[in-house]
């Protein structure tokens, strides 16, 4: 008898609809905290990515505000009209072309730009950086610099004289200036008690060709040699190569020649199979050097990174600056 009452009353816990109801609600709601935890967590992850693009972009931006607003040029490359002009600290004249001669690396990785980077810093006067983390590519990025259409809109005109992007008259060959002081910066040369007559850095992460475009905007006189290496397998097979596909490798590659070729007046190809002697005293003439020739040939990474050496070279080398056909007049502005 007892055994049956039992029976009954759990027979009949069972069927109340109440109990039911409470645990498919407590189901629900851990599954809702489960989900709620899990796009948390997604969330604070993507929060954390931007808090890092953003800091990169702040310092860059900072570097920028500090490189040296009031820092003074040589007014005896300009022309008479130009030291007719007020240089004073509020108005100071910059020449994207005249004030330095830039030269840049432009290569694939594993390409022998190390290499060419050392043979180019034995010439006297020149100094040529290593890389810099794509930093053109991060003021590429920015709205007042890049070549997106927020730029075209913004730069040389009056345009929204109101609203979130309200501003002045903004000169694109001032912030072309401010740019070349900052990479004078990033490259240790404003700070460096020598002076160089040739400058530049060299870039071996950067293959689009508008944003190529854009570095050549900025710098207005600039010359590239373009670096790379014919056998695309030899070239993932390296150390820093092996995880990336031979198809990105083909496309960076052809993406840089195809640069090159459209600007051809102002671009020396140098693939790593035609090293040579003979081939980097032509590159010697293409920099405007003359009397001097190399001797030999550096193979800065083989066996692994090494400390820069210099290569061998005869003879007292002259330097004479490039000509181009280019509306001087533009490439001035006032800062």
């Amino acid at each position: 008898m007892a055994d049956e009452t039992s029976y009954v009353s759990i027979s009949e816990d069972k069927e109340k609809p109440g109990h039911q109801q409470t645990r498919f609600s407590t189901h629900l709601l851990m599954l809702l905290l489960v989900l709620i935890s899990i796009v948390s967590i997604v969330l604070c992850f993507e929060m954390y990515k931007l808090q890092q693009e953003n800091a990169e972009i702040v310092k860059v931006v900072e570097t920028m505000a500090s490189s040296g607003l009031n820092e003074s040029y040589d007014v005896d490359a300009y022309t008479d009209s130009d030291r007719d002009r007020p240089q004073t600290e509020d108005i100071v004249w910059c020449d994207l072309c005249h004030d330095y001669d830039w030269v840049f690396i432009l290569g694939t990785g594993r390409s022998g730009s190390t290499t060419i980077l050392s043979m180019i810093n034995s010439i006297p006067g020149f100094y040529l950086a290593g890389e810099n983390g794509k930093a053109i590519e991060i003021l590429y990025t920015l709205p007042f610099f890049g070549g997106n259409s927020r730029k075209e809109e913004l730069v040389g005109t009056e345009v929204n004289p109101r609203g979130p992007y309200k501003h002045k008259h903004v000169n694109k060959d001032a912030l072309h200036c401010t740019i070349q002081r900052y990479f004078r910066d990033i490259i240790g040369h404003s700070k460096n008690g020598k002076k160089f007559g040739v400058i530049g850095f060299k870039e071996i992460q950067v293959t689009n060709p508008e944003i190529l475009d854009f570095m050549r905007e900025a710098f207005p006189c600039a010359r590239f040699v373009v670096n790379y290496r014919k056998d695309l397998k030899a070239q993932k097979r390296s150390k820093f190569q092996r995880e990336v596909p031979i198809s990105r490798l083909r496309r960076h590659t052809n993406s840089l020649l195809d640069w090159a070729k459209d600007n051809g007046d102002r671009t020396f190809i140098l693939p790593l199979e035609d090293f040579s002697i003979p081939l980097f005293n032509k590159l010697l003439n293409w920099l405007g050097v003359s009397d001097c020739s190399y001797d030999s040939m550096l193979h800065a990474n083989k066996g692994g990174y090494k400390d820069d050496v210099n290569a061998e070279m005869t003879g007292n080398c002259t330097y004479i600056r490039p000509t181009f056909d280019v509306n001087i007049d533009s490439t001035k502005a006032i800062l």
